[in-house]
């Protein structure tokens, strides 16, 4: 019996990227919902060592093999998600990791769509894409351009924009921490975050609970914004409230911060653009869709809720993904 077989006596939902922390979390509580896993990762201990960044992993005949083997097995695949993601590394590997993930899931739908499934496809996109134009470079342009691909390639069902995801421990270096001790109006900076469980939850619900059809497949995908708690940025990091005192320095410290971009340099990007939000120079997408923006949620949403913790919501597309989208259309030799 294949290594699918062995896993496929039951409804399959297939993770792209399932290397890391997140994609581990929702094998585990899938698993515990009942469904069956196929973990498709680059290396060990993933028994589908496949590397979404060949071209092959693009076509459809690459996944017919392995869907037909979960298929013949009694197996059928409820969902495909795509966790494939690339955060730092130079601009060129930004971009190819994260177009090549939602190009593999297209790929993947397509091969099930042919042999009569209807799988729910999901990409996760990230609250990144939604920063200003102008700040739209190395992960954030990589983001975006992934969901480009999603909203002008069909076979996409649904864009789920994450915010901030909580991971205890944080992986922020030292000089974060520092940062935001000494910077009272940064670590004031609000938030909406969820922690790694909490989407995986999330995950589950929506693959329990489509709330867009398989078939046929959407000529847009559904836009999604998973909502969670609000905080303050240092909460994260667990640095208490300061007491409110003038620090002559402090605007100068935060002015100083707001020109940084951090290219190569994530969490040097991310300071700057939460210094842009403290001083009032930048919107904060961190928060989601402004108020009064987000059309009201379907009977379907509001069920896939968890008081308190983390709700799911309509999210309407930024203007700043307009360019990325003409730009995929262009490449793709579709109208406008």
């Amino acid at each position: 019996m294949s290594v699918l077989g062995a896993r496929c006596a039951r409804e399959v939902v297939v993770l792209l990227g399932a290397r890391g922390l997140l994609a581990s979390l929702t094998a585990r509580a899938l698993r515990e919902a009942g469904f069956s896993i196929v973990a498709v990762g680059r290396a060990e201990p993933h028994p589908l060592g496949v590397d979404v960044t060949r071209e092959e992993a693009w076509q459809p005949a690459f996944w017919s093999q392995l869907l037909g083997a979960a298929r013949g097995q009694g197996g059928s695949p409820r969902a495909i998600i795509n966790f494939v993601t690339c955060k730092q590394g130079p601009a060129e590997t930004l971009q190819q990791v994260n177009l090549a993930g939602v190009r593999a899931l297209v790929a993947a739908a397509t091969a099930a769509r042919e042999q009569g499934a209807h799988p729910l496809t999901l990409h996760l996109g990230s609250a990144a894409e939604h920063r200003p134009e102008r700040d739209a470079r190395g992960y954030a342009g990589a983001k975006r351009e992934a969901h480009a691909y999603c909203l002008t390639t069909p076979g996409v069902d649904v864009v789920l924009t994450l915010g901030i995801v909580q991971r205890t421990p944080s992986p922020a270096p030292a000089f974060v921490r520092f940062t935001l001790r000494h910077l009272p109006a940064l670590a004031a900076v609000p938030v909406k975050v969820c922690s790694a469980e909490d989407v995986a939850q999330a995950l589950v619900a929506l693959v329990r609970h489509p709330v867009a059809p398989g078939e046929p497949p959407p000529a847009s995908p559904s836009e999604l914004w998973l909502e969670g708690r609000e905080a303050r940025l240092g909460e994260l990091f667990g640095i208490a409230p300061h007491p409110v005192r003038a620090r002559t320095w402090e605007p100068w410290m935060l002015r100083a911060l707001a020109t940084l971009r951090g290219e190569g340099f994530p969490w040097l990007a991310r300071l700057g653009g939460f210094a842009r939000i403290a001083l009032g120079r930048a919107p904060n997408h961190y928060l989601g869709p402004a108020p009064g923006t987000a059309p009201t949620p379907s009977t379907e949403l509001r069920e896939l809720m968890s008081p308190g913790r983390w709700r799911i919501l309509p999210f309407p597309r930024s203007a700043d993904h307009v360019p990325f989208v003409r730009a995929a259309r262009e490449a793709a030799a579709l109208p406008p």
